[in-house]
C-alpha cells in the first residue's frame, strides 16, 4: 500500500510540473545596427574592469560587442597613442604631472602609468591594437576619434607648427600604419578637418572618414557631403536628430554614427534611429535591447 501511495504521489508531482506554464523564451530580434565599445570597453569611470582605450579594454568590449571606439593622439615623434584626455595628469598614477601626449616624446609615453579604480595599465600604441586587429581571421568595426580638442595654445606650440602641420603628420603616420591591414572597410577615422578628409583617402585607399561636428544635424549632413566625407558622428540626443532626418544622410550615402547611449531607455531610442553604428559604454547593450547582429 505505501508502495502504491508513493507512486500515486510521483505521477500527481509529474502531472503538475507538466501542467505549469513555461515563460516564453523571447527570440532576439535581428539588426543591422554596429554596436562599438565607447573607448574600447566603456569609460573607466562606468566600467571599472579595465582602463578605457587599453588593450584590455578592447578585448573586453569585443567578447559582446561587434568593434571599438577608441581615441588617438599623436607624440612629438609621430607614433599614434590610444588616449582620451588632453592632459594625461588627470590619468597617471604620478601626482603633479600634467602634459599632453602631443608635446611628449615615445620614450616618456612608454614609461607612464595609468591609474584608475585600483586598475594599473600603461599607454598603448595604435599599432598594438592594429595588430590584434591584423590578428583576428574575419576583423571588427574599429572607429578612430582623432582628437583635437587642445587648448589654443598647444597645437600652435612652437614644437607642433599649428593644428594643420599636425594633421599632415598625423595622415602620413596612419598611412605607414594601414597599408598592411586586412580589412580596411572595417575602419572609420572621426574628424572634422575637410583636408586631413582628402589626404586620408588618397593614401588610404578603402578607410571609411567621418565628420564629426558640434552643428545641428541638418548641417552635419550638408558638410559631409559638400566635403567628400564618408559618414557624420553625432551624440545621439542631438535635438534635431530624426529617423528622417538618419534615413536621408543614409539614402544620400552617408553612413551614422552616434554616441554614447548607455541606459536602456536611450539605447532603445538610439536603436530606433536607425544608424549604422551606435557607441556605448554598456557592454551588456544587446542583451539589453533583446537584439543580435546579423
Amino acid at each position: 500500500m505505501r508502495s502504491i501511495i508513493i507512486l500515486l504521489g510521483l505521477v500527481l508531482l509529474i502531472t503538475l510540473n507538466r501542467c505549469k506554464k513555461e515563460s516564453p523564451t523571447i527570440t532576439p530580434a535581428v539588426t543591422d545596427v554596429k554596436f562599438l565599445g565607447h573607448k574600447g570597453g566603456g569609460n573607466s569611470l562606468i566600467n571599472g574592469i579595465h582602463i578605457e582605450n587599453t588593450l584590455l579594454s578592447v578585448q573586453d568590449g569585443l567578447k559582446t560587442l561587434g568593434g571599438a571606439e577608441v581615441d588617438i593622439q599623436m607624440s612629438l615623434d609621430g607614433t599614434i597613442w590610444m588616449f582620451h584626455n588632453t592632459d594625461v595628469g588627470a590619468s597617471t598614477c604620478r601626482s603633479n604631472y600634467h602634459h599632453s601626449i602631443v608635446l611628449l616624446k615615445d620614450a616618456e609615453i612608454s614609461q607612464l602609468q595609468i591609474c584608475c579604480n585600483n586598475v594599473q595599465d600603461r599607454i598603448y600604441k595604435l599599432q598594438e591594437l592594429i595588430s590584434v586587429w591584423n590578428a583576428n581571421s574575419t576583423g571588427f568595426i574599429l572607429s578612430m576619434h582623432l582628437k583635437l580638442d587642445f587648448p589654443s595654445d598647444t597645437l600652435n606650440n612652437q614644437l607642433i607648427g599649428g593644428e594643420a602641420a599636425y594633421l599632415s603628420k598625423f595622415a602620413n603616420s596612419l598611412a605607414k600604419i594601414f597599408p598592411t591591414v586586412k580589412h580596411p572597410d572595417q575602419l572609420i577615422i572621426e574628424v572634422y578637418d575637410a583636408t586631413f578628409c582628402g589626404i586620408v583617402h588618397s593614401t588610404i585607399p578603402g578607410i571609411k572618414v567621418c565628420l564629426i561636428k558640434e552643428v545641428t544635424f541638418q548641417q552635419q549632413i550638408h558638410d559631409a557631403l559638400a566635403l567628400g566625407y564618408d559618414g557624420v558622428s553625432c551624440t545621439f540626443d542631438e535635438p534635431t536628430l530624426t529617423v528622417s532626418e538618419v534615413k536621408r544622410a543614409r539614402d544620400s550615402g552617408l553612413f551614422v554614427e552616434l554616441w554614447t547611449p548607455d541606459i536602456k531607455s536611450d539605447l532603445i531610442s538610439a536603436l530606433n534611429l536607425q544608424p549604422n553604428y551606435i557607441q556605448t559604454n554598456n557592454l551588456d547593450a544587446l542583451n539589453l535591447l533583446n537584439v543580435k547582429a546579423r
